[in-house]
């Protein structure tokens, strides 16, 4: 497999910095916020061609990325994209082949280690995908997330002569699941934030804050998770990423940049008052001061404005998907 291909797949960068997003945000924000959204349409319309381009019709779609990327959005919109070319999709979540909670690995601590690759049934994943390539059809597993086991029933996938699997999970892009397989026939496809956030005097956020800014308002509104539990567990997320996802990514052919420069005037007031509930004392007090602290510069913005099939959706609610 080719580890370098990422090189030579580029992805949009905005050049805009805190300034001028500022500027926009209070002047015309629906206008700003059309032109973001306009701008990752074109990237996710852009990939749809190059999946069809493929000299080989291509059968499975792996799209990877970290947690708080817009996995499950980008999933959608891109079948959306595949639909109005006249092919179609079918959206597969490598979170059903979890296996039983009593068989994942175990940090040192004694927390269950979500993020590491044997958390999943790995030789399951590659029966699915030889499965869906060789006949374009398998018989998945289903995960129930209240059990916290595999359910008995499986989920039936049958493509299309035309259509095409999306197979979706931070461990889209690890060649376990594919190295025994021909490279035709899929795409790879990587999506995260690619950049932060600076004004004149430099870096404001990083890229990989604005993904737990996004994980924290998700987390809260929609798992009813506590912003403590949220911050405790994002070193061992970003230790996932560093040894699970970040070396595979130089292999996708296509690369997404999610940022929607936008999206901390919408995310700021809701994820401030979370945040603003760790107390001097605790442990996480210090970095939770530091993400008020650069979100506080956002100028505000509605979230009513945000489009129903807009990614940011994803985090904050009441979206399409």
């Amino acid at each position: 497999m080719n580890f370098m291909k990422n090189f030579s797949n580029s992805y949009h960068k905005f050049v805009l910095g805190l300034e001028q997003i500022n500027e926009a945000a209070a002047r015309c924000p629906e206008q700003f916020i059309l032109d973001i959204e306009n701008t990752f349409r074109k990237e996710i319309n852009d990939v749809a061609d190059y999946i069809l381009s493929q000299e080989k019709k291509c059968k499975i779609v792996m799209l990877s990325g970290p947690s708080g990327s817009g996995k499950t959005t980008a999933s959608h919109k891109i079948k959306e994209a595949l639909e109005k070319r006249g092919s179609g999709a079918a959206i597969i979540s490598l979170d059903d082949f979890y296996r039983d909670r009593s068989l994942v690995p175990v940090l040192p601590d004694g927390t269950i280690d979500f993020e590491s690759i044997d958390a999943l049934d790995v030789k399951e994943i590659k029966k699915c995908i030889s499965d869906l390539l060789n006949t374009g059809i398998c018989d998945m597993p289903k995960f129930d997330f209240i059990t916290k086991k595999p359910a008995k029933e499986k989920i039936h996938v049958e493509l299309k002569d035309d259509e095409i699997a999306i197979i979706e999970g931070i461990h889209g892009l690890n060649p376990i699941f594919t190295n025994d397989l021909p490279n035709e026939g899929i795409v790879r496809v990587y999506i995260s934030v690619k950049q932060g956030i600076s004004d004149y005097n430099g870096l404001v956020i990083r890229n990989r804050s604005i993904r737990l800014v996004r994980r924290l308002t998700r987390d809260y509104d929609k798992r009813k998770s506590d912003v403590k539990a949220t911050l405790s567990m994002w070193n061992n997320v970003c230790r996932g990423q560093d040894l699970y996802i970040y070396p595979f990514k130089r292999t996708s052919d296509r690369t997404i940049n999610s940022i929607h420069i936008y999206e901390l005037g919408v995310l700021r007031n809701k994820a401030i008052s979370m945040l603003q509930q760790i107390k001097e004392g605790s442990p996480l007090f210090k970095n939770a001061l530091a993400l008020i602290s650069s979100l506080e510069r956002f100028y505000p913005i509605d979230e009513s404005l945000v489009p129903k099939d807009s990614l940011i959706r994803e985090f904050i609610g009441g979206g399409n998907y």
